[in-house]
């Protein structure tokens, strides 16, 4: 159970601010305050404010109280709005995203008439409405604030932001490009590194999505460095959460993982912040409960179940009564267990898209089952089959349906063009009979003329006609191809009742199957497009084949990925032949994916270091080896003829004297 809760995305908090204040000032700033003048002794509350945001929210409470008081006793325009702007940040730090909101919203049009602070106004909604899941608007709003300010800390924030927008539609390689522009923007500036540990826990977060777990650790212990460096309590706090759950996937030894978790504790006994405490809680609890320690799991879970209501998002509230749910259905303790369960019904009633929705309509199942409502289990398994299987299997029957109608239609169109061409030749045949000879002469010449233009116009047509087709009719036949190897590993979880890798390989594969449906429309996609699909497949694989390879996918810096395009899912036959065939017996292989520019053309490189050529080739499934190159084969010569270029496709041994190397140079790319 410990990834069910763990994948979690633990920075749901967003990054709104970062105090620019030093635990050195503070006293500074209190021994100042009485003697200050009006408009110092807003900017001192100010700072006051942002900095016990990250330590005592009812402190930050407080010293913004007085700070907006004299700020309305100034009649300044600027210092009112100022406030505003403060109040919606520790509307929004306290949870209460849709008053942030409004509170904000409510200085807009003077901010944008007098040009007041719009880098915060449009980070800071940009903040508030990817939290209310508006990811529309909230990159309409961080667009606002990149175009208002030079500042680099500013845009290093903003970016870091925009980050939880790219992983919230599945960009995550985009994500983490985002938020490593952010780190180098600050890194190196004098007052740049109190942001990196916010900078750092997002990342860490973005490469654990990605399954890059040493990469993730790496970010944690980056985040609480540079947190402890510039003494912020609340990051170290933080960042010790994410990095114990990493921890825990990797199975690490319990002393590590309590480490970070007793860190964590010590400095949230002291920092008055309940959504970090209930979220501190859960986890320790769901860890003692993946422990079997289940005294301590249900001391913690109950701890966090009374400040439930400080887990403003639906997914941890869930999480959360599942676990307890569970806990009581170990115990035997039905009655508990079903008020719970009636509990995380409503929950679930609550969103349509919550995460990990399967398991928990399982785990519903199983406590009916136990309480003898054979009924009410019956309604949560076929719900858990339901949300797993049939949302993927009705997208993929609707396409191929479409297509279906979609060439019935292209046939009709040409039947009826077909019959028109006709009769207007008939027309024009009538017509000639009455005209004089040298008129019928000149008509002849024209309907000659006429004839052949029409002819090559139609032949070409005809020949786009075909490409196209034939272009679409092989991507239908590559997807049941991968399909049938998806669903086969599926099946061989479920059969081995492997839940949790039942549960993650699903999520991955119906990502996947999302990505496919989308570009089968399309003719051809973006390089980036195909990279992000292709990271996606690899990942599926790794996931088939228990982790016995590595992959690594480089792109030539001088390549646009937004600008060159090519037919979907062009390496993929590739991919599959090198993991299936060449891979397939290696414990610690390595698969290599690259895209380079030779000569201005788009170079494919896959690499791996398996059998080489001659073992896999004797050992491999021919048919089924040979099916997938010669579809590539023939997409390849289309490719060649529609764009009036040649294309080459190489075997060779690996770099390193091991494995198969397969080179394609693309045509005109």
């Amino acid at each position: 159970m410990t990834s069910f809760f763990s994948r979690v995305l633990l920075t749901g908090y967003l990054c709104i601010a970062i105090s620019s204040v030093s635990v050195a000032q503070v006293d500074s700033l209190l021994a100042t305050l009485q003697s200050a003048s009006p408009s110092d002794s807003i900017l001192s509350l100010k700072a006051l404010t942002e900095y016990y945001l990250y330590n005592d929210t009812q402190a930050a409470r407080d010293y913004f109280d007085q700070m907006n008081e004299a700020a309305h006793r100034t009649s300044d325009s600027s210092q009112i709005a100022d406030a505003a702007l403060m109040e919606g940040k520790l509307l929004a730090f306290e949870g209460n995203f849709e008053a942030s909101k409004n509170r904000i919203k409510s200085i807009e049009s003077y901010a944008l008439r007098h040009q007041f602070s719009l880098d915060n106004v449009g980070n800071y909604l940009g903040n508030i409405y990817a939290s209310l899941g508006n990811m529309d608007s909230a990159v309409h709003y961080y667009d606002l604030g990149m175009r208002h300010t030079a500042d680099s800390v500013s845009k290093g924030i903003i970016l870091s932001n925009m980050a939880t927008i790219y992983e919230a539609l599945g960009q995550s390689v985009k994500a983490v490009d985002a938020n490593l522009r952010s780190i180098r923007m600050v890194e190196n500036l004098p007052n740049g590194t109190k942001y990196l540990p916010g900078f750092y826990l997002n990342t860490g977060a973005l490469y654990s999505n990605l399954n890059k777990h040493e990469e993730s650790v790496r970010c944690y212990r980056e985040s609480i460095k540079y947190a402890r460096q510039a003494q912020m309590n609340y990051w170290e706090g933080f960042a010790s959460i994410n990095l114990a759950g990493k921890l825990e996937d990797q199975e690490a030894p319990r002393d590590s993982i309590m480490k970070y978790y007793t860190t964590a504790q010590r400095i949230f006994e002291k920092i008055e912040d309940p959504k970090m405490r209930a979220l501190l809680w859960s986890r320790l609890g769901h860890y003692y409960l993946s422990q079997s320690e289940t005294d301590e799991a249900f001391l913690y879970l109950q701890k966090a179940e009374a400040l439930i209501d400080e887990l403003q998002e639906v997914d941890r509230k869930a999480l959360l009564i599942h676990d307890l749910a569970f806990l009581h259905h170990l115990q035997n303790d039905m009655s508990e267990a079903l008020a719970l369960a009636r509990k995380l019904e409503v929950l679930l009633s609550q969103k349509q898209n919550l995460t990990y929705q399967a398991e928990m309509h399982k785990t519903l199942s199983a406590i009916y089952e136990s309480a003898g409502q054979p009924l009410a289990a019956l309604k949560h398994l076929k719900k858990h089959q339901d949300i797993s299987d049939s949302v993927m299997d009705r997208e993929y029957q609707n396409k191929i349906s479409e297509l279906e109608i979609a060439f019935q239609t292209e046939q009709k169109d040409r039947e009826i063009e077909s019959l028109s061409q006709q009769a207007q030749i008939q027309t024009l045949k009538i017509s000639q009979r009455n005209t004089q000879i040298v008129g019928l002469a000149i008509v002849i010449l024209v309907v000659i003329l006429a004839g052949i233009l029409w002819y090559q116009r139609k032949a070409f047509k005809h020949r786009q006609s075909v490409s196209d087709l034939q272009q679409r009719m092989l991507r239908l036949q590559m997807n049941p191809h991968f399909i049938f190897n998806a669903l086969a590993a599926i099946q061989h979880y479920i059969l081995q009742n492997q839940v949790k890798e039942s549960i993650k390989y699903l999520s991955m594969f119906g990502k996947l199957m999302r990505q496919i449906l989308e570009h089968s429309r399309e003719e051809s996609i973006t390089l980036e497009e195909e990279i992000d699909m292709l990271d996606n497949y690899i990942k599926i694989q790794k996931v088939r084949f228990k982790e016995q390879f590595t992959y690594t996918i480089e792109v030539d810096p001088n390549l646009d990925q937004s600008e060159i395009k090519l037919p979907p899912l062009f390496a993929q036959p590739f991919v599959e032949n090198a993991i299936e065939h060449g891979l397939k017996d290696e414990t610690n292989g390595q698969l290599w994916v690259r895209f380079l520019s030779t000569d201005g053309k788009l170079t494919i490189e896959v690499e791996d270091s398996g059998k080489g050529m001659s073992t896999a080739s004797q050992e491999a499934d021919t048919d089924h080896r040979s099916m997938a190159t010669q579809i590539t084969l023939d997409r390849l010569g289309l490719l060649s003829q529609e764009l009036k270029s040649r294309f080459s496709l190489n075997y060779t041994a690996g770099k390193t004297g091991k494995g198969t190397r397969v080179a394609m140079i693309l045509p005109g790319m």
